[in-house]
């Protein structure tokens, strides 16, 4: 017994604009804030990516 399955069209996903506020030098809080934006945009730009920008940071723990 065979079943026939039928392809369907995938499903075209857009991304939600974003409408946050550029980061500002204010949102970041300490020193240690700002080694770690610092290294995440170093690390992220090693990688062979261009045109890095960092759009948001946010404190945990």
């Amino acid at each position: 017994m065979f079943k026939w399955f039928k392809k369907e069209k995938p499903v075209e996903v857009t991304p939600p604009q974003e409408t946050r506020a550029p980061l500002k030098l204010e949102d970041i809080k300490d020193d240690d804030m700002m080694v770690a934006a610092l290294v995440a945009t170093i690390d992220y730009a090693n990688d062979g990516k261009t045109d890095v920008r960092l759009v948001s940071i946010k404190q945990i723990g």
